[in-house]
């Protein structure tokens, strides 16, 4: 998982726990629940925001990427569990509905639409993030970062200096 998707995928899963929450408040007259489902969401929202932070610590390229992929993989550890939580544990949720055939009608109808919904705001979100980071790319190819740090750096000198009237 690059660091974009890591970065939608834990939007997303606290839009889930946000959104989960709005709902269970007047179901189960309370904002949070020690579910197995909530908890393990919860979870993976942790492990993906972890992932994220150990992508930033210091260190090569390569001992950054080592160590992001094995937080990434503790965290894709915790999908089937997010996924099995409700069969494997008493849980306040629903068993599996749409494999059983409980759902139909229109809530069938509101829940297919609203998985492709979900689905092309992410991958938008995701193309969006690949070009703008593909622009990135270009700009410091380009030297264009070279060029803005100097400007920075006249921009920073004291009125009167060599460096701030350009001349040495």
């Amino acid at each position: 998982m690059s660091e974009k998707n890591a970065i939608l995928a834990a939007v997303f899963a606290f839009l889930a726990l946000v959104t989960g929450s709005i709902w269970g408040r007047p179901t189960w007259n309370s904002w949070w629940q020690w579910d197995p489902r909530i908890t393990s969401t919860t979870l993976l929202f942790l492990l993906t925001i972890g992932a994220l932070t150990v992508r930033r610590l210091e260190g090569t390229v390569d001992q950054r990427a080592r160590r992001s992929a094995v937080a990434v993989l503790l965290a894709a550890v915790t999908v089937p569990i997010v996924h099995f939580s409700v069969d494997w544990w008493r849980s306040l949720h629903q068993k599996k509905s749409l494999a059983e055939g409980k759902i139909n009608g229109l809530q069938l109808t509101t829940m297919l639409l609203s998985l492709a919904g979900f689905t092309l705001v992410f991958a938008a979100l995701l193309i969006v993030r690949a070009r703008t980071n593909r622009w990135e790319d270009e700009a410091l190819d380009s030297g264009l970062g070279d060029a803005l740090s100097a400007r920075r750096a006249e921009a920073a000198a004291p009125l009167g200096t060599a460096a701030a009237t350009g001349r040495a």
